[in-house]
């Protein structure tokens, strides 16, 4: 297609109800860092921006000048600019899909920067003002860096435990980490970092199964066997399954389990077909490791 390529579905298509979500969301996040929750992050912004546009209204009228048409311009440069993203998502609450929003924070920076020469009486107040947010971006810029640190760590230590395992095997991976707080680890190629980990250029075939959103490097899960099923459980309230990888089931290739039930922190399914090379992993606390359906 011309428009779109693969997600032109996503691209091409929004409706009233994504349109108002994306409007609240995308401004948010382009001002402020992850929150604990979404509502968190929309209340905040409501608040800042009202105290913006306030404190706008209330010098223009008591210095006698109109708000500076620049400003007008800007906010709407950035509102274009989020015409190209508009039905696509940001995650509130971590840093996924935070590079959406990369060509429109060019426009909210400057807006940012003739608001507060506007708003600042003198040279002392302005620099103060930039000097604050100076240090409450650098705070939040190093807690994405570290961040990204523990995911590195903690795919470094998966990615090992996968290094002993044999190259002809078929591993089901019945939670495959997808990121840490948004900050992407097997999304995909794991078995390409198997292969150059361990030197020979093998690797295990890796058949996804579900995929999970981490929340803290020590999050563990839960495998039981309940009569023909598995039932598979995140301890970690906070972590999510994949619904997509849910709600997809096991592609054509495979067709070797079936989901029954989920919810966003577990899931039963039933494996069926298992030949001798097939093995069932999940990942916990760090590290990949085996699943005998003989376990109680």
């Amino acid at each position: 297609s011309l428009i779109g390529g693969y997600a032109g579905a996503s691209h091409v298509w929004v409706s009233p109800r994504r349109l108002i979500i994306s409007l609240a969301s995308f401004p948010a996040r382009t001002l402020l860092p992850p929150m604990p929750s979404p509502a968190l992050s929309l209340d905040v912004f409501a608040i800042i921006l009202a105290a913006v546009l306030f404190a706008l209204l209330l010098v223009s009228r008591a210095r006698g000048r109109s708000i500076p048409r620049p400003i007008y311009f800007l906010a709407a440069s950035y509102l274009i600019s989020l015409l190209p993203i508009i039905s696509l998502t940001i995650s509130k609450v971590d840093t996924q899909g935070e590079r959406l929003i990369y060509f429109p924070s060019a426009f909210a920076a400057i807006l940012l920067a003739v608001v507060i020469a506007f708003l600042a009486r003198s040279l002392r107040n302005m620099l103060i003002a930039v000097v604050v947010l100076s240090l409450l971006l650098a705070v939040s810029l190093y807690s994405a860096g570290e961040n990204w640190l523990q995911a590195s760590q903690v795919s470094d230590s998966a990615i090992k435990s996968l290094t002993g395992v044999d190259p002809e095997a078929r591993l089901f991976m019945l939670n495959l980490p997808d990121n840490l707080n948004g900050a992407y680890m097997f999304r995909s190629g794991l078995a390409e970092a198997v292969r150059l980990a361990r030197g020979d250029g093998a690797s295990p075939e890796i058949v996804r199964v579900v995929r999970y959103d981490m929340r803290k490097p020590e999050d563990t899960v839960t495998v039981a066997q309940k009569g023909d099923s598995l039932d598979v459980r995140l301890t970690n309230p906070e972590s999510r399954f994949s619904r997509d990888d849910l709600a997809r089931g096991a592609p054509p290739e495979t067709n070797a389990y079936t989901i029954l039930a989920y919810s966003s922190t577990s899931y039963a399914a039933t494996f069926s077909g298992l030949g001798g090379r097939d093995r069932l992993v999940v990942h916990d606390r760090g590290r990949f490791r085996e699943f005998s359906p003989r376990q109680q």
